[in-house]
Order: C-alpha cells, then sequence, then structure tokens
C-alpha cells in the first residue's frame, strides 16, 4: 500500500523504541521483548507501526530493537531495524534527510492514532523549542486508566508524555534520555543495556549547555501519556482498544505441505549472506505441529480453516481448483514456492482470494509481496483481508507467479541432490552451480521476443523470464519487474566463462546487471524459446520440462492477499 502524502504539510521520521524487555506482560520466552507481545493478536510495534505509516506528515520510519521484529507485518512499512548500540554511534546519524523534525516515541505506545501523531506534531511546531514533549493537565487524566505520576512545571502540576519530539537529529537520544527520566514508573528505555543510555546522558549535558531549547507543550489529548509495561496495562488496554480484526472470509482451505522447510537449517551468518530471512518466533516443537501452530493463528484471528494436506503437487492444485468451483472465499497455501506453484495454477481466473503462509526456504513469492516470514505475522495479513490482483505468467499451459529460467539455472534445480537440498536448503542450488560451472556444456538458447512492437530474434547461454523481481533469496536478476504490470521481464546472459559469471555476480549485488557487457534485458508480453538444443527450462524452481516453450501474460489474473 502506497502512502499518500501531504505535500503542503511538513514531514517527520520517526524513531521507534523497540527494544525494552517483555518482562511481566509475557511468559514466552520467544516474545522476550514486550514489541513482540499480542494485543488483541497484534504486536504492539504493529499499532504503533501502523499508525505512523497512516500518518501523512511521517515519511520514513526507522526502529530500534531485536532482530526478531523482523518477523513482525508492520516491517513492510519500516525503513530501517537498528539494534541499539549501532542507533547513536553510527547508523542513525547516517540516516540524516530533508525531514523537518523527528518524534521518538516508544513501541509500547499502542494508544496513538494518526490524528493524535498529526495534531501532536502541529502542536510542536508552533513552539520555538528544539526538543518538546506533551503534556495533560492532571484532571484530563483518564479516570480508569493506570496510575500515572505527575511532576511539577513552572508553578502548575503536569503528566509528561512518553513521546518526544526533536528538531536536529543529534538530538534523539537526549530527547531519549528525557523521556525515560520523566517516565520512570512506564520503565521507557530500560532494555537499551549501558551505551545508549549512556551517550544520551552525555548528549544532553552537552544540550544543556548551547543555545537548544528543550520545552513542554501543552495536549488535549490523554492518549500522550499511556502505553503498556506491565500486566494491569495490557488489561486495561484489552477493555479500551477495539479488535483490530474482522476478516470478510467465511469459507476458507487451508492447503499445507508440512515437509516445506524442514531440511537441517544453516548456520545463522550463512542464511544471512544469502539473504535467507530467518524465522525464531514460531519454533515448532516436538508436541505442536506446524498445522496445529497456524490453525492456533487463524482462529485467533476469526478464520476457520478447513485443511487438506498436499500429498503432491497435483493433489494440492486439484484441491485449489476444487475450492475455487465450490465457492470458498480464501484458499491459503502454507508451504513453499513449489506448493505455491501448484495452488495458483488451480486458481488462475477465478475469484477466490489467495493467500499465503510461507514454510519454504526462500520464500520468493513472500519476498515479492511483502510477506512476512513469521507465522502469526502472515496469519494476521490474511485477517486484515486486504486484496488485490496480480499478473501470471505463463509457460506454455502452465503458470508461474515468480520467474522461469532456461539453460543452466533449470539444469541446477534438476540435478540438486535432494538429500543436499534437505540439508542445505537454497545453499545446494549455489554449491551444485559452482561444481557444474566449469564443465556444463554450454549451448546457445534462441529466443523470440515481442517488444515495442517489434520482433526481437536473439540468444544467449542463459535466459531468465521474470514476471516479479526476486531471483532467489535477495537476489534481482529483473529489477525493472512489478508483478502488476502486465509484462514479462526477459534477461539474456550472453557469456559464459567462469570470470563473465562472477562479473554478473558482482553487478547483480550492485543493481547494476542491465547495464552489464553480454547482457540484455527486454520487456514483452510474448517470448518464444524455440528447440535448439533441447534446453532444461524450470518455472518458480520446479522443473517445467525442455524447449521449446511459448511464454505470455496473464494479467491481474490472480485474487490475492496483499
Amino acid at each position: 500500500m502506497v502512502k499518500q502524502k501531504n505535500s503542503e504539510s511538513v514531514t517527520y521520521d520517526a524513531i521507534v523504541m523497540a527494544f525494552d524487555c517483555s518482562g511481566e506482560l509475557s511468559e514466552d520466552p520467544l516474545l522476550s521483548h514486550s514489541a513482540l507481545v499480542p494485543l488483541h493478536g497484534k504486536p504492539l510495534l504493529d499499532w504503533v507501526v501502523d499508525a505512523l505509516h497512516h500518518c501523512r506528515c511521517i515519511d520514513q520510519i526507522t526502529v530500534i530493537g531485536p532482530e526478531a521484529l523482523n518477523e513482525l507485518l508492520s516491517t513492510r512499512h519500516i525503513n530501517r531495524l537498528l539494534s541499539p548500540p549501532l542507533a547513536t554511534l553510527s547508523n542513525l546519524y547516517a540516516s540524516e534527510n530533508n525531514s523537518r523534525g523527528y518524534i521518538i516515541l516508544p513501541a509500547e505506545a499502542v494508544y496513538l492514532s494518526p490524528t493524535t501523531i498529526e495534531n501532536l506534531i502541529a502542536d510542536f511546531e508552533r513552539s520555538s523549542a528544539d526538543m518538546g514533549i506533551p503534556f495533560i493537565a492532571p484532571e484530563t487524566y483518564p479516570p480508569l486508566a493506570p496510575e500515572s505520576s505527575s511532576i511539577e512545571w513552572e508553578n502548575r502540576m503536569i503528566i509528561p508524555g512518553v513521546v518526544s519530539f526533536v528538531k536536529n537529529l543529534r538530538m534523539i537520544p537526549a530527547a531519549m534520555h528525557k523521556l525515560r527520566q520523566l517516565n520512570r514508573n512506564k520503565g521507557i528505555l530500560t532494555g537499551s543495556g549501558v551505551l545508549l543510555p549512556a551517550v544520551a546522558a552525555l548528549e544532553v549535558s552537552v544540550l544543556e549547555r548551547t543555545a537548544l531549547k528543550m520545552d513542554f507543550f501543552e495536549s488535549c489529548d490523554p492518549k500522550v501519556t499511556l502505553c503498556i509495561h506491565s500486566l494491569h496495562d495490557l488489561q486495561y488496554a484489552r477493555k479500551t482498544l477495539p479488535e483490530p480484526y474482522h476478516p470478510p472470509f467465511k469459507k476458507v482451505m487451508l492447503i499445507m505441505n508440512p515437509r516445506s522447510g524442514q531440511g537441517v537449517k544453516l548456520p545463522g551468518v550463512f542464511q544471512k549472506l544469502l539473504g535467507l530471512r530467518k524465522r525464531v518466533l514460531d519454533k515448532v516443537s516436538n508436541t505442536k505441529s506446524p498445522a496445529a501452530i497456524i490453525t492456533g493463528y487463524l482462529n485467533e484471528y476469526g478464520i476457520d480453516p478447513q485443511i487438506s494436506i498436499g500429498k503432491s503437487a497435483a493433489d494440492a492444485e486439484a484441491t485449489a481448483r476444487r475450492s475455487v468451483c465450490e465457492g470458498y472465499d480464501l484458499v491459503i497455501a502454507a508451504g513453499g514456492d513449489g506448493t505455491i506453484n501448484a495452488v495458483i495454477n488451480g486458481m488462475a481466473w477465478g475469484n477466490t482470494a489467495f493467500g499465503v503462509i510461507p514454510l519454504g526456504t526462500v520464500n520468493l513469492y513472500a519476498m515479492q509481496l511483502q510477506i512476512p516470514t513469521g507465522l502469526r505475522a502472515s496469519c494476521q495479513l490474511l485477517a486484515e483481508g486486504r486484496s488485490c490482483r496480480i499478473d501470471l505468467g505463463k509457460a506454455d499451459k502452465r503458470y508461474f507467479v515468480c520467474l522461469s529460467g532456461i539453460g543452466f539455472d533449470a539444469f541446477v534445480i534438476r540435478v540438486a541432490d535432494s538429500r543436499l537440498k534437505k540439508s542445505l536448503g537454497a545453499a545446494a542450488y549455489i554449491l551444485t552451480g559452482l561444481l557444474n560451472l566449469p564443465r556444463y556444456p554450454f549451448k546457445n538458447v534462441n529466443v523470440m521476443i515481442e517488444s515495442d512492437g517489434k520482433q526481437i530474434n536473439t540468444k544467449g547461454y542463459t535466459v531468465i523470464i521474470g514476471n516479479g523481481r526476486y531471483y532467489s533469496a535477495n537476489i534481482s536478476i529483473t529489477p525493472e519487474a512489478r508483478i502488476d504490470d502486465g509484462f514479462l521481464d526477459v534477461v539474456l546472459f550472453r557469456r559464459r566463462n567462469l570470470l563473465s559469471f562472477f562479473g554478473y555476480m558482482r553487478d547483480i549485488s550492485k543493481g547494476e546487471l542491465s547495464r552489464s557487457e553480454g547482457v540484455e534485458y527486454y520487456r514483452s508480453k510474448s517470448v518464444y524459446v524455440n528447440g535448439g538444443g533441447r534446453h532444461l527450462v524450470h518455472i518458480d524452481g520446479e522443473p517445467f520440462g525442455h524447449t521449446p516453450v511459448a511464454y505470455g501474460i496473464a494479467p491481474k489474473a490472480l485474487k490475492v492477499i496483499c
């Protein structure tokens, strides 16, 4: 969803502090930080990020917190996630842009609405302060809300807010420190360790010796003083904040591939190197199956699916096709990209919505649509119920949603050892490719492309045809591709030696592949690869057969939850 900016208003960046420990809020060891604790099934951080995302005057959102936050649904709206030690020493200062100012707030400030935030920014803009903290008069504090402390300021008692505003990026640590001082009873900044508060305290002392001005400004909205740091706070929020989810689906089919992503996991350093997204919040225990975890989350959001355990790709496709014919509102594929390909082939051109719970190793489809890897978060997205229509690529009579490859990469997918794939996941393809590259018998792939009203006859040693931009994990070979633009993006690699291969990889990592020597890039609605060479073909990472093959685009052929 693209946020519409108000061109006449000033823009602020948001800094969300999401590093406080959950403490008494959760007994689940996986929910180690309060930002992860669900309220009405929605993690606290998601409440805050959603409010910021829907503010017309908020530009970028930076979150300071643990890596596990990457699995939340709100990460699709977060521009940067920083760990506390990096937040002030390097990365935070490196992000300075043209924003007028910055709002600093905790992940537990779930009561703030877009309107409240916009009003606070307007109030701060009217003040002459370089740093400002809103306050309310004690008599306006909600009578049934958890107790809050008052302080004396200019001969009157006030209740300080839990948010702060600054007009200079370098004042952010000082603003955090002030919030911590004024809201000790709310526990703000308690989980940041030693480094961040120490730097903040140092900058406060510098601030006090400069002409920069810190001031309070009055707000008429008591929400600015409320946040969640205790069980009492959480219980009050459950009573006062509305349920956020009202899914429109009455008849739901869940098609599961329980074998997806169940191989041995690579060490974290290799997962990061390969661009694979880790899943740590939904570890499957020996006593609870993936199906039980997923249905538990879906039930929590008011979705009661019928479950089909796919015995094969053909079985999953048949179940999806039958579900469309029987009028199901939603079909969910819980599996990897192979399961997704099978299901979409049973759903193309129907009006049943398609949803995904990514269980695979790479999860290309999830990357295309910014679907989080966390099981709760992906179920949460389904509960929100927003849908759109996307294109499908078509290879002969078979649909694909992400990409197809002809030549060397299809060969690698075909010959990769199943035991190796089970133990190494995506790394098995890289290892297989490196071992076979020197001895692979490269032959020209002859291609006819219709582009801009012209027929182009060309050739390459490997051809990639993308409906979406991602090829594998963080690798984008067709960076200009969009999954709803009505075009296929075609890349031909015209060189075959080892040196060229590493040159291609370098240019891919820099986002400059389309300008590489020996690479041709086209956008087309119709592509034909002739049978010369009998090259292997794959679609969405699944073996498809041999050339010849005719490609086309099916615009808006699939209704998806997005």
